[in-house]
């Protein structure tokens, strides 16, 4: 079967937990390899916490049933709503037509077989997860995340779960990893031939000297639909730089609020090298220390502030710097195409029907694919 590797299914495999989600947090050596374990702020627990019928129109009535037969198992209609629900509704607030929800729900469908053909591995390869993996596993994820056990417990509480839901979650993440490291990763090799390259492409071009500003910017942009032009665009920006500097919001936390650009970083433009400054930008921070805010910057775009972060030498990055992360990078490339190989190779070998609805809606997206 032919899947096209778009972002809604690439968010279902995380939902559902299963796919090529690889290389998310550090775990014990025996279970690394791809471990994707969900996190404080992990979509896959929202997915657990939104109600089963999140985002069905009222016209739609939920039934139970079976949306497809996997083997000797099945997989419930209510489950394939619950998984789909918190993205349908967020694709029917955007006015998505029903047609391309459908086609979700079928995909929705696919990610829980997969879900099934690789529970059925685990058994029979006999590589279910011990209770002491699990527990080293939220250990190393409260890790991660800065806290205690104890803390750990309090915020999955506050999630909605209980901790036996969050550790049957995390023994399926580990189980399915398992199975990677078997049946997938085996096959799949790196070697510095293919680094050098992929190095080459993204560094062959790179400055050799010079400087770089770590900059955070704040846009008050023209809006004609708001009623703003630059005057009163300039004037909320200079009410904003008055706020940041008497110390009653941070630079960062103004832009997370207001910024019409790049708000969900709080502004963060990153390093930028000296040379590559847009041609407004330069002059406005020639002179600023580390930790101060320009002027406001009029443009013909809107109103500007920046904050110099810090600045250092620029200094190139070297093969042996690079190596590790553009090892991952090409590792992550490869795992995904030998995963969607060996799953579509076990689709073959196991008897699957989908019923009803979702037998029309994959054959539509089948023929839609070709």
């Amino acid at each position: 079967m032919h899947r096209s590797a778009i972002h809604i299914t690439a968010l279902l495999a995380v939902l559902v937990g299963v796919g090529p989600a690889f290389g998310q947090v550090d775990v014990p050596s025996e279970v690394q390899g791809g471990f994707f374990a969900p996190g404080l702020s992990d979509p896959g627990i929202q997915s657990v916490l939104e109600p089963e019928n999140a985002g069905i129109s009222d016209s739609e009535v939920l039934v139970e049933g079976i949306a497809a037969q996997v083997g000797g198992g099945v997989v419930l209609v209510s489950e394939v709503r619950r998984l789909s629900a918190p993205i349908e509704q967020r694709m029917r607030k955007a006015g998505v037509p029903d047609a391309e929800i459908r086609a979700m729900r079928a995909e929705a469908l696919e990610r829980l077989i997969e879900q099934r053909l690789i529970e059925d591995v685990v058994r029979r390869a006999q590589l279910s997860a011990t209770e002491a993996e699990v527990t080293a596993a939220i250990e190393s994820i409260a890790r991660e995340n800065g806290l205690t056990l104890a803390q750990m417990s309090q915020s999955i509480a506050s999630h909605g779960l209980t901790l036996d839901e969050y550790r049957a979650k995390i023994k399926s993440e580990i189980e399915r990893n398992k199975v990677l490291g078997s049946m997938v990763r085996s096959r799949v090799s790196v070697d510095d031939e293919e680094i050098e390259a992929l190095y080459k492409q993204k560094y062959g071009d790179q400055r050799k000297s010079g400087a770089e500003v770590h900059l955070r910017h704040l846009l008050i942009a023209v809006a004609a639909e708001r009623m703003r032009d630059r005057d009163a665009a300039c004037s909320i920006a200079g009410d904003i730089r008055s706020e940041i500097l008497a110390g009653n919001v941070g630079f960062e936390q103004a832009a997370s609020r207001l910024s019409d650009v790049n708000a969900e970083r709080g502004g963060d433009l990153g390093w930028v090298h000296s040379e590559e400054l847009a041609g407004w930008m330069a002059p406005a921070i020639q002179n600023l220390s580390d930790g101060q805010i320009s002027e406001v910057i009029p443009m013909s775009f809107g109103c500007n502030l920046l904050m110099v972060v810090e600045r250092r030498d620029f200094e190139p990055v070297t093969f042996d710097q690079a190596k590790p992360a553009l090892e991952q990078q090409l590792f992550a490339q490869k795992m995904e195409k030998e995963y969607l190989l060996w799953i579509d190779k076990l689709r073959e070998q196991v008897y699957i029907e989908r019923k009803g609805m979702y037998a029309e809606a994959t054959r539509l997206n089948e023929s839609v694919s070709r």
